[in-house]
């Protein structure tokens, strides 16, 4: 497992290095040495268990949910025990500090802590799979979402962990993207947790911020030389803003509802639509009708 390598390199725990007599240095380099690995392995080899829903997974896939707690509590300590001149980290093996909660031998754990994460991970992935056979309606899709960003995690963190350890930083950064990305489509889909409405005002709340900033800034910068930077051009900004603030948000509202929901935003305009749809589909049958009865 070199992905502490990646994650360390020649950030905190270089620095650190280069620093011995830096107050605290020491606690520095233990806390990272270690605290990567259980945002890694929980997402990897727990979460999925609960995922979407949150209940607990059926009696069969519960012993493997404690397999991933255990991989997380083993993981864990085998890398706050490692003496780290046996560690993967060159900067830090070849700084001659010591780990002061070093235990010779903790290496051992680290191919234990590799194969409680990887049944872990792959039970995670079967329980979405049977639940994904079982389920009907949006819960099916919610599930295929989740199941398809699981997926995608587990392959990245995979490939991170099979390619030498200084090319493995995007493939492990990328690890953090595809769960969340398939969280999201279900949330936009499938309605998943209720949280369309906070996600809808997040969106507009976000895209309101964005534009009182970069309307005042591009005001303030056009009219600053013309009226004056300090009270001018900042007066007619605001009055701008405040003008555009009820307008903007109406049509951000209706962009994000219709971003979201699609034509369930605005049910009138898909219904005028369809009915012109309809007719343009009624055409050419009508027109074909009496060639029919000739």
């Amino acid at each position: 497992m070199h992905t502490r390598t990646v994650l360390i390199g020649d950030s905190v725990a270089g620095a650190a290095a280069a620093l011995p007599h830096w107050p605290g240095h020491l606690t520095v380099l233990w806390l990272s040495a270690w605290s990567w690995l259980p945002a890694y392995v929980i997402v990897a080899a727990v979460v999925p268990y609960w995922l979407p829903s949150g209940e607990r997974p059926s009696r069969v896939f519960r012993p493997l949910r404690y397999t991933g707690c255990a991989a997380v509590a083993t993981g864990s300590a085998a890398w706050a025990l490692l003496p780290w001149e046996h560690g993967d980290d060159p900067a830090l093996a070849e700084s001659g500090l010591l780990n002061p909660l070093g235990v010779t031998g903790a290496e051992a754990l680290l191919p234990v802590s590799l194969a409680l994460i990887t049944v872990a991970s792959l039970g995670g992935l079967a329980s979405l799979g049977v639940r994904l056979r079982r389920a009907e309606g949006d819960e099916r899709g919610r599930l295929a979402w989740v199941l398809a960003g699981v997926a995608g995690t587990l392959l990245l963190l995979a490939a991170a962990q099979a390619v030498p350890a200084r090319g493995s930083g995007v493939l492990l950064a990328a690890s953090a993207v595809p769960l969340p990305v398939s969280v999201v489509a279900a949330i936009q889909r499938y309605r998943l947790w209720d949280m369309e409405t906070v996600l809808r005002r997040g969106l507009v709340w976000a895209l309101m911020s964005a534009e009182i900033a970069l309307c005042y800034t591009v005001v303030v910068a056009l009219l600053g030389d013309l009226l004056g930077r300090s009270l001018g051009a900042p007066l007619v900004a605001a009055a701008v803003v405040a003008i555009s603030v009820a307008p903007v948000h109406r049509l951000l509202q209706r962009g994000v509802r219709r971003l979201l929901y699609g034509d369930a935003a605005d049910p009138y305009d898909a219904l005028g639509r369809l009915g012109a749809t309809l007719e343009t589909a009624a055409a050419p049958a009508a027109r074909a009708d009496p060639a029919a009865r000739r």
